[in-house]
């Protein structure tokens, strides 16, 4: 019977396929019986050993590539049973046989099916040719064991291998998502018109996915997001030259319109990469001030979702995705473009088609049909009644939890809320002097306490906006004539405090303090206990070479007649 050995045989003794190179040895206490095997056996085209003892025997195993041994049963000092376990112990792969005249048949039956042996043969062997057809099989045994073990040793040398590559590649990705990320601006990009906040989740550890907010001349503002086809770090890489060339070409050709920069983009695109297989969806959008709308071109990405705009709008127009091969050499016009009023009740929604492509979660109770795909608008929703600091997570968090699997595809979110005049409290620079901003925070109180605010939150706002107002003072080290910005804004439930400035970054440790709520030492620069006590929400960034700090300080009680 075949046995699987219990462990790979030694690699230079058991790579063998031709029979001449296998070694059969003999055990018999008998010289008479091995000489009668030497000569039966003399013309079989194995190398043949004969030992009188179990251990000359055992010698020999050590000594030699051995690969059939056939023992006798009743031998002194060291039986065969005893022998051949010992052999199995050294040498699991060598095939293992009997051949004796006497001994427990029980035993001898129960080691065949037990795998201890392979073949029992009683003698004296009247069957030479029997014997010799059973010392071949023997041999061919051992020859499939050698080789399947070879294959076994490659099998386990191609999957370390595999595993190394994997390893590899999974470290490479892991870098390629590290860079790929830091490129990909997630902080919020607030303006004085709007805010824009961005989410985004990586089919794998990089994905295809780029966008971007730019702040241009002319208080303009421009966002883009797109997709590249396919997944890995090609397209990782991909994203990221075209969020360069998007980048740049914007800067440089903003006033021509969305159609004409798309256009340039396409055909640096195509010089830089010639592929026909590399593309990318884009959506591009610049809002304009002096025209209060976004002047829109989609080059053959989903369509956005549009929240507060006038009956008639649509954005179904566009061209080709970039990249695309196409005649002519241009992949919209102007005809193409798309002009959103940007009133003051305007949200969009803009995604890459991970989120329009997710579905149900498997589940044991069944999927859930409310998923993003059949109903994105309702999904979408969400955003518009959050007083978050990122609507966009928000979004995509619900999605989440509506039971939506997402993991198929890259999944990022751009998500704009215009803002309504009427919300905003004070706006405008602040001067780097003390007295001047203890003066505006009292006005900002009044202010308040004017809009019907309890009187404990009115006096939180203010110390927000005079304490921080300090510290930029103190530690921002700005030149003494440059201005912080500051805009306080009322929301549903209280009250959203930005400051802007182009000083000094914010001590990383004090910063992470004030985010944990931790208490600060107040000369390290942009600490402040009060401030972090008294605000429900903060959030820090550097963007475009501006600090932001941003406050929420909740309202409290609100009163009979608040608007």
């Amino acid at each position: 019977m075949n046995e699987m050995p219990l462990s790979p045989p030694d690699t230079e003794r058991s790579a063998v396929v031709d029979p001449s190179h296998v070694t059969v040895l003999f055990v018999d206490d008998e010289q008479e019986i091995l000489d009668s095997l030497r000569r039966s056996l003399i013309r079989e085209p194995y190398r043949k050993r004969f030992a009188l003892s179990a251990a000359q025997g055992l010698q020999i195993v050590n000594d030699e590539p051995v690969h059939v041994v056939v023992s006798d049963i009743q031998m002194p000092e060291m039986d065969g049973f005893a022998f051949l376990r010992e052999v199995r112990l050294r040498r699991p792969d060598i095939v293992r046989m009997v051949l004796s005249g006497t001994g427990n048949l029980d035993q001898v039956v129960n080691l065949i099916n037990t795998g201890e042996i392979y073949r029992y043969v009683t003698k004296p062997v009247h069957n030479v040719k029997e014997l010799r057809t059973i010392l071949l099989q023997a041999v061919e045994l051992h020859q499939i064991k050698s080789q399947r073990w070879a294959l076994m040793r490659e099998l386990e040398e191609r999957n370390q291998e595999l595993r190394q590559w994997q390893t590899k590649i999974q470290h490479e990705l892991t870098l390629a998502g590290t860079m790929q990320r830091k490129i990909l601006n997630l902080n919020p990009f607030l303006h004085d018109h709007m805010e824009i906040s961005a989410a985004y989740e990586p089919h794998i550890s990089v994905g295809g996915d780029f966008f971007d907010v730019i702040d241009l001349p002319g208080n303009r503002v421009c966002l883009f997001i797109g997709d590249v086809a396919g997944h890995g770090v090609a397209p990782a890489m991909i994203s990221v030259l075209l969020k360069v060339l998007v980048e740049e070409t914007v800067r440089s050709m903003f006033d021509r319109g969305p159609a004409a920069i798309c256009n340039a983009i396409h055909q640096r695109f195509q010089q830089y990469v010639q592929n026909p297989e590399s593309y990318a969806t884009m959506f591009l959008a610049i809002y304009d001030p002096e025209t209060a709308a976004w002047d829109c071109m989609n080059c053959g990405h989903p369509q956005p979702l549009l929240f507060g705009v006038p009956e008639g709008i649509s954005p179904d127009k566009g061209g080709f995705p970039v990249g695309m091969s196409v005649v002519p050499w241009e992949i919209c016009n102007a005809g193409d473009e798309v002009r959103i009023p940007a009133g003051p009740g305007l949200c969009m929604l803009l995604y890459t088609d991970g989120l329009s492509e997710a579905r149900p979660k498997v589940t044991e109770q069944g999927a859930n049909v409310f998923c993003a795909g059949p109903d994105l608008a309702s999904q979408a929703a969400v955003g518009l009644v959050s007083v978050g600091l990122n609507p966009a997570r928000t979004v995509l968090d619900h999605v989440q939890t509506q039971g939506c699997d997402i993991s198929q595809d890259d999944c990022s979110i751009l998500y704009v809320r215009m803002i309504d005049p009427a919300t905003v409290l004070w706006s405008g620079p602040v001067s780097q002097d003390k007295q001047a901003v203890e003066k505006l925070g009292q006005d900002i109180q009044e202010r308040l306490s004017g809009r019907g605010w309890p009187e404990q939150s009115a006096w939180a706002v203010r110390m927000v906006v005079h304490e921080y107002g300090l510290n930029i003072i103190d530690h921002a080290r700005m030149s003494p004539d440059v201005p912080m910005r500051l805009q306080v804004r009322l929301q549903d439930d209280g009250c959203r405090i930005l400051f802007r400035d182009t000083g000094m970054e914010w001590d990383y440790q004090a910063r992470k303090a004030m985010l944990e709520h931790r208490a600060l030492d107040s000369e390290r620069g942009r600490g402040l206990e009060l401030v972090a006590g008294l605000s429900r929400e903060m959030l820090f960034f550097r963007r475009g070479g501006l600090n932001h700090a941003l406050f929420v300080v909740e309202m409290g009680e609100v009163l009979d007649g608040l608007g």
